[in-house]
């Protein structure tokens, strides 16, 4: 089996329209807005996701603000992406996918705490994204624990 090229473009679309290019879907939050992926060899790639919340929030240092916001009205949602990162924290982004309420993202996915849709109504879960990097790839399959590591356990009964 072929190891995935990490994600090198992300585009966010409010109708169910492919956008042009090499995109594939990815995903969909109830607002709706529809996310499509990319996964180009001759790009860099996107080392890690960000969400801000209104026009007029600050886009994290070494972040593109994606132009198409999450939200047909009321406040903006915006996702930010940082592509070839030389953070520590910055690592190629495999996989991503969304959760709804109090999902647990799965194995290998870190789950980001902003919310993607933060004026729905009460009755309508939370919904959030998780990442899947290389570096929690790295993690989950390092098996040297030390005392005081927090770890997932999953239940393969």
């Amino acid at each position: 089996m072929s190891k995935a090229l990490p994600i090198s473009d992300i585009a966010i679309t409010l109708l169910l329209s492919k956008p042009e290019g090499n995109y594939t879907r990815a995903g969909q939050i109830a607002n709706p807005a529809f996310f499509w992926i990319n996964r180009a060899s001759d790009q860099k790639a996107i080392t890690n996701i960000d969400i801000i919340h209104g026009d007029i929030a600050a886009v994290p240092s070494g972040y593109i603000k994606l132009t198409e916001s999450l939200t047909s009205s009321g406040p903006t949602v915006y996702v930010c992406v940082e592509k070839g990162g030389k953070s520590s924290s910055s690592s190629p982004v495999l996989d991503f996918k969304i959760l709804s309420g109090d999902s647990v993202p799965g194995p290998g996915f870190h789950k980001l705490p902003q919310v993607l849709n933060p004026d729905a109504p009460k009755s309508v879960p939370r919904e959030y994204i998780a990442i899947k990097s290389e570096a929690t790839v790295a993690n989950l399959n390092n098996k040297e624990y030390t005392i005081g590591d927090m770890i997932d356990v999953l239940d393969t009964r």
